[in-house]
């Protein structure tokens, strides 16, 4: 439709909003020049016909184009207030909806871990024990989902890790705690985490092998599968900490700004369902900042990741000791720092630092801080503490 040279402009407008033969796109675009989604044109023409319609009631019989082009923008930036307004809504409904499917698939993949793992529960542990003596197994960092190979200035492997071998080291863990069972009828593993890779630094998407959920789910099922062993001989109780790598960094991509989207909590899942029918192994409780406490023969253990600790351990000790006044802590577990140590922080108070599954890694060649893989076996004795330990060497 072309304007006639007489016509005015709120005629021209009425001409073509009465011509049903236009569908409300074309209509539009012959008023403003411009196309829009049909949607939002039939809204924007409402409200241009709403105005028509007003003048008309108000029999106003004078009006120029400038004053009708004004009032048609303000209708026209009202609307689109409006339409950003239900956009909006749409994308919280959309994050909304992508959170519960993100759930829902975490629960699946659970469940059909679960559902293939399950095992015929083992025989009751009958063994002989040491009455005033407590076995401890510690690991931390395993790191599953990462894979790589580091070498020296020669050219010389210094170490080289993925999927199957952390499941060799957990064997070979596996068979230097099982003498054990001669003397101990219970053991306490305590896991001080960072159990996944998971992503905190996209510099790491390079050297992943999983994703953060699908290594939760291996994790979970081989552990399963190496506590139904352990299971065989000593009756099991296991604790599993919460860590940095293990957080699911949604949103913005930094540490602890969701510290509760922890995958930690996946595995400790799957390894109490896991483990529901088998009387041998049993889940510690974690604390409601992820740690493990708990008692090894009368002596009160604090077991940590240690990704919230300074650099000072025994500082960070005292912190503890004095923040929590009314638990008493003879004995700090921490892993994080990839290699072993100790420290004594008063009579029968020690800070024990365990090394990691996964040895030097990418990050520890970055900062040129290199440890062994290991693992760390504790024998405590009632009224003395620590009476032994032994470090498991993995590579």
């Amino acid at each position: 439709m072309i304007r006639e040279s007489n016509e005015t402009l709120i005629s021209y407008i009425r001409r073509i909003l009465a011509n049903d033969d236009i569908d409300k796109g074309e209509q539009y675009e012959l008023i403003f020049g411009d196309g829009v989604a049909y949607d939002t044109a039939r809204k924007q023409l409402r409200g241009v016909q709403n105005l028509l319609d007003k003048i008309d009631e108000e029999e106003i019989e004078s009006i120029n184009d400038v004053s009708l082009l004004e009032k048609i923008e303000t209708a026209q930036q009202n609307l689109k207030k409006e339409r950003i307004k239900l956009s909006s809504e749409s994308l919280l409904y959309n994050r909304k909806l992508r959170e519960e499917a993100r759930q829902e698939l975490i629960d699946e993949k659970i469940i059909e871990a679960i559902e293939n793992i399950m095992v015929a529960p083992p025989p009751l542990i009958i063994a002989p024990t040491k009455n005033d003596l407590e076995l401890s197994l510690c690991i931390a960092d395993e790191h599953i989902g990462c894979e790589f190979e580091i070498k020296d200035l020669a050219g010389q492997v210094i170490n080289k890790y993925n999927n199957q071998i952390f499941e060799q080291r957990m064997w070979q863990v596996l068979a230097e705690t099982l003498p054990y069972s001669k003397d101990f009828k219970k053991i306490k593993v305590f896991d001080l985490s960072d159990a996944i890779e998971g992503i905190i630094h996209f510099s790491q998407l390079m050297n992943l092998e999983y994703g953060a959920i699908d290594s939760a789910v291996y994790f979970g099922k081989f552990m399963l599968r190496w506590l139904h062993e352990l299971s065989q001989k000593f009756m099991v109780e296991i604790g599993v900490a919460d860590s940095n790598h293990t957080q699911m960094r949604i949103l913005t991509g930094k540490k602890n700004d969701f510290p509760q989207e922890n995958l930690t909590k996946v595995i400790r899942a799957m390894i109490e369902i896991g483990t529901a029918n088998n009387p041998n192994i049993s889940l510690l409780p974690c604390t409601d900042v992820g740690s493990v406490y708990t008692q090894v023969a009368g002596f009160d253990i604090l077991a940590v990741h240690g990704h919230e600790e300074k650099r000072n351990l025994e500082e960070s000790f005292k912190d503890y000791t004095t923040f929590y006044s009314d638990n008493n802590i003879d004995y700090m577990l921490i892993g994080h720092l990839h290699y072993n140590g100790f420290s004594d922080v008063g009579a029968n108070k020690c800070i024990i630092q365990i090394p990691s599954i996964v040895g030097a890694s990418i990050h520890s060649q970055k900062i040129k801080k290199r440890a062994n893989a290991g693992a760390t076996v504790l024998v405590f004795e009632k009224d003395k503490g620590l009476v032994d330990q032994h470090n498991i060497i993995l590579n």
